[in-house]
């Protein structure tokens, strides 16, 4: 055989040994993702707890105040800081008195205004 042949018949066979791992390899990642759908109470495995959330706000929190965490004046330190923060109002006046509550509710907190001679 010419050399040209013989590299053709090399490549050919190269071929055919990568394609069967290929095979190999599609079959194991079946079975992989076939056991990671099951759930580990299906599988025989216990189920684990879940995990418990160790940062220092909510997912939710971070969802909501991610444009002021990214404030480098602001950070989570001083998202800390305002979470913990109460507000008094005094004197807020006639309009003052219906935003005060508005305000203190996004706190989940309770408020109550009242007005002179009410």
């Amino acid at each position: 055989m010419d050399t040209v042949t013989y590299k053709v018949e090399q490549l050919k066979a190269q071929i055919s040994k990568t394609e069967e791992e290929l095979r190999q390899l599609k079959t194991q990642l079946a079975e992989l993702e076939a056991s990671v759908r099951r759930p580990a109470s299906a599988q025989g495995q216990p189920t684990e707890a879940p995990q418990e959330w160790k940062w220092p706000l909510k997912e939710e929190e971070y969802a909501r105040y991610g444009r002021q965490l990214v404030l480098p004046s602001v950070g989570i330190k001083g998202q800390l800081r305002l979470k913990s923060t109460a507000v008094l109002v005094v004197g807020a006046g006639g309009l003052g008195s219906r935003t005060a509550p508005r305000g203190s509710a996004r706190r989940r907190s309770t408020a109550s205004s009242r007005t002179a001679g009410a």
